[in-house]
């Protein structure tokens, strides 16, 4: 990896590394972006890789539920989603009331009852 590399071909690079099994990737990037004073894009390079992981069919998302969610769940997701291979971050929220909601790099699905409420509330219905 050298010169300036745009963000989106540092992703690419990363994703396809990664799919491959290569951990060491994310030592050579977080050294890379040190070597050439880039550190300051660590977030957006993280999500480039995130969202160059989902176009490969790796989807990595946040998943917040009232309840533990169940495998027919898990299963639904991910073909929703079109992965191949799903990383989920469970959250159980009380407050979510019953629901879903889904977020991925490129993707947001508020499926909530709170939210249905809420929207609702300012349809005024």
């Amino acid at each position: 990896m050298t010169g300036g590399l745009s963000r989106t071909k540092l992703a690419s690079y990363a994703a396809d590394r990664l799919i491959a099994g290569d951990q060491k990737v994310i030592e050579e990037l977080a050294a890379y972006l040190m070597t050439a004073r880039r550190t300051k894009e660590l977030d957006l390079v993280v999500r480039s890789i995130y969202e160059a992981l989902e176009k490969r069919g790796v989807v990595i998302a946040e998943v917040v539920t009232a309840e533990k969610m169940s495998d027919d769940l898990r299963s639904q997701i991910a073909k929703l989603l079109g992965a191949k291979q799903l990383e989920l971050r469970e959250h159980v929220d009380q407050n979510v009331l019953g629901g879903v909601k889904l977020s991925t790099p490129t993707k947001i699905l508020d499926a909530t009852l709170s939210h249905r409420l809420m929207q609702l509330r300012e349809r005024k219905i």
